[in-house]
């Protein structure tokens, strides 16, 4: 699953002027609902406070990135929001944080944990992060983002094990290729 595929002008919010990390969350709550996101406001919210009770999930580089599993959702979603000036969210550094993206995840997956981490990697660079903080419209955001992803994580085309695909292998009338199999498909003989 890839991040720009989540990511939409319809959940994204620029140079927003917030005043403390309540609001923040907030607002990032209001934007998964209002694109069609979580219905359930509330108990999406206390999920949200509940990992944030737990440890802030702030990085170093004015980056936030709060996670909750949400029980009606089908697949993860992501929200984002750059703030005007900052607000306070716990950071390591103490700096007010920027830049705040909020995944909410099926509560039966672990997906949205495997966006986190992609997500972080991605905004390792400080160039690029200033970069997405600058941005002044939703189209800038958004080609950032899949620029960045489509050079930092490139979709493949092969598939990921030719040796699991073994199709072509068993097909019974080729013999020959049949011959070819890797030796840990192969059928071990029995003594007796």
């Amino acid at each position: 699953m890839r991040i720009s595929d989540l990511i939409t002008e319809d959940n994204i919010e620029i140079a927003a002027e917030l005043s403390d990390k309540d609001e923040a969350i907030e607002r990032l709550i209001r934007l998964q609902r209002d694109s069609g996101g979580i219905r359930d406001m509330d108990s999406f919210r206390h999920a949200v406070n509940e990992r944030e009770n737990q440890g802030s999930t702030a990085m170093s580089g004015r980056i936030a990135i709060p996670y909750a599993r949400c029980h009606d959702l089908a697949s993860p979603r992501i929200t984002v929001v750059t703030v005007k000036d900052g607000v306070p969210f716990n950071a390591p550094d103490k700096r007010p944080v920027r830049l705040i993206f909020l995944i909410a995840g099926d509560k039966d997956t672990d997906e949205h944990l495997m966006l986190r981490t992609r997500l972080q990697r991605l905004l390792l660079d400080t160039d690029f992060t200033a970069r997405l903080i600058a941005s002044s419209s939703k189209e800038e955001f958004i080609a950032l983002i899949k620029e960045r992803e489509d050079r930092r994580f490139p979709v493949s085309t092969r598939p990921l094990n030719p040796l699991y695909d073994c199709s072509k292998f068993l097909n019974k009338n080729n013999k020959k290729k049949r011959r070819r199999l890797p030796r840990l498909f192969h059928r071990k003989k029995r003594d007796g």
